[in-house]
């Protein structure tokens, strides 16, 4: 479930040697009449790391054909299961106890797309990285759901804070070919600031059903140690190319 030595130089928090033994969720989702309403509420187990409510609800606004709106809100928390082995000497902490908020807003027009993002996260002082949230199967993989993350890291990879997004997007060729850059500014407590530069590509090939290109790059400024003599590893960047097929 998480491999302690591989941070793929991103310098993200220690979370124990240990892996979790067991992971359970159980959830559920409603969406409105028209589907201009959307609301989901989970429940995890992540055995001897920790236990978490987590909820969002999304709110779609079309104003015309070319013209839209979304509003977006998440918020969870998170508390100690069992001997909660993600905990070290480390300076860590001693306890898990997390609360985060988030708001999103998305405008749409025409081919062009915007997205902003705010996420908080907080809790106590002498907690796992004051706060920070812990996600074992989506750590490292910067797969979770907060509006701030980015296409290397986000908030779950670094500690407790506030974080910040800005998402344009334009979409040509009827709509085959979608490109977005993003920035990420992470205002982190327990680790230094980073800011992060994002762009991704995918392009649909009309003549070819399900066959997709994409493209992705991300940059990551960061200092090269923390306080604690942590090594960050500094600025770092990552790249993909892939190319999918759905039959």
């Amino acid at each position: 479930m998480y491999n302690s030595e591989w941070d793929n130089g991103t310098g993200t928090g220690k979370i124990g040697d240990q892996g979790s033994s067991s992971t359970y969720a159980m959830g559920a989702s409603w969406t409105s009449p028209g589907q201009m309403v959307n609301a989901r509420l989970w429940g995890y187990s992540f055995a001897n790391y920790a236990n978490m409510a987590y909820a969002d609800t999304t709110i779609k606004l079309s104003v015309n054909d070319e013209l839209g709106f979304t509003l977006g809100a998440q918020g969870s928390m998170q508390g100690q299961n069992g001997e909660g082995d993600i905990l070290n000497n480390a300076g860590y902490g001693n306890n898990v106890n997390s609360n985060m908020l988030g708001l999103q807003l998305g405008f749409n027009y025409s081919i062009f797309g915007l997205q902003l993002g705010y996420n908080n996260i907080w809790g106590p002082e002498d907690s796992y990285e004051g706060g920070g949230i812990i996600s074992p199967y989506t750590y490292q993989y910067a797969t979770d759901p907060l509006y701030t993350t980015g296409w290397i890291q986000g908030m779950v990879e670094r500690s407790a804070g506030q974080a910040f997004k800005i998402a344009p997007s334009i979409s040509l060729l009827d709509n085959n070919l979608i490109i977005t850059p993003s920035y990420q500014y992470y205002a982190t407590t327990f680790m230094p600031a980073g800011i992060e530069y994002d762009i991704q590509i995918s392009y649909s090939v009309p003549q070819v059903k399900g066959l997709t290109f994409f493209g992705g790059y991300g940059y990551l400024q960061q200092p090269t140690y923390t306080s604690y003599d942590d090594d960050l590893g500094g600025d770092t960047y990552q790249a993909q190319l892939m190319v999918s097929y759905l039959y």
